[in-house]
């Protein structure tokens, strides 16, 4: 008979950033990353959170999953898009997101919990031990295929080792436009950038793998025309330990679905999910 393991979940949930914690057993099993729950994939009895999301978590021995599906009418994935009225480039836009934090030993008497993490300083740390920390985003990372691998020590957010999914596309410190455009199609949306008319299934891009050689310096001359839109972020594939929570989110009618895997057995950085016992 296969064990169950108990895990303590913090949960952040789009922004602003809302808390919960809650208990959720964790059976045996493996899911499908496509962003869909379907019927009996998920050995665990689902658990749902005061702020409305469905948490589901199985292990089969090598990987743990996840998954989470919430109400969201927002469809929010154009974090700092950009916009051209005929005459200027202007910035504007959110994504969605959902984050999950892990007690790697922390020590506070608060446990992990706003108290502990949340400073008026805008920083978000600890004050004594370490958190792993899934940040997914629907913008920057969900077309990639991961979820951005990060913990919080006694200073600050911090990165695992590794490259991230994504980096900024301006504004250039210069002139103000977009930094990067997509090779021979300046006044569209190519595989490299997220199109955000439509994000109905996972990668419906084609954009894995990324990479930011796909992208060539802003041409402020090039026939761009009124209402052309150019991504915030240019995205690739992450690498390194930022690579090693594979992840998959849906949108469908007005409810996200997002899930995760990840190898049991991961670095300093991560939180480690044994295929039995318990974990506070």
């Amino acid at each position: 008979m296969r064990k169950f393991t108990i895990i303590k979940i913090l949960l952040l949930f789009l922004s602003p950033l809302l808390f919960a914690q809650t208990t959720l057993v964790v059976t045996g099993g493996s899911a499908t990353l496509d962003g869909v729950i379907t019927n009996g994939e998920y050995t665990s009895t689902p658990l749902v959170t005061p702020l409305g999301v469905t948490i589901y978590a199985m292990n089969d021995g090598n990987f743990f999953y996840l998954a989470a599906t919430w109400a969201d009418t927002t469809h929010s994935i154009a974090k700092k898009q950009w916009f051209f009225d005929g005459t200027n480039w202007t910035q504007s836009g959110n994504e969605d997101r959902l984050s999950f934090i892990f007690d790697m030993g922390l020590n506070d008497p608060d446990g992990a919990n706003c108290a502990t993490m949340c400073h008026g300083d805008g920083l978000m740390r600890t004050n004594n031990g370490l958190v792993d920390v899934w940040h997914w985003k629907s913008h920057r990372s969900n077309p990639m295929g991961y979820s951005d691998d990060k913990y919080w020590d006694t200073n600050d957010r911090q990165s695992d080792p590794g490259t991230s999914s994504a980096t900024g596309n301006g504004p250039d410190p210069t002139n103000g436009l977009p930094e990067f455009m997509a090779f021979n199609d300046p006044g569209a949306n190519v595989d490299f950038l997220i199109n955000p008319s439509d994000i109905g299934d996972f990668d419906p891009f084609g954009v894995l793998p990324g990479t930011f050689d796909q992208s060539e310096n802003f041409d402020g001359g090039a026939a761009f025309v009124n209402g052309d839109v150019i991504p915030g972020y240019v995205l690739r594939t992450p690498d390194g330990d930022r690579a090693s929570v594979m992840a998959a989110g849906k949108w469908d009618n007005g409810v996200w679905t997002v899930e995760f895997k990840r190898r049991n057995l991961g670095s300093a950085f991560d939180f480690s999910v044994p295929s039995g016992g318990t974990v506070d």
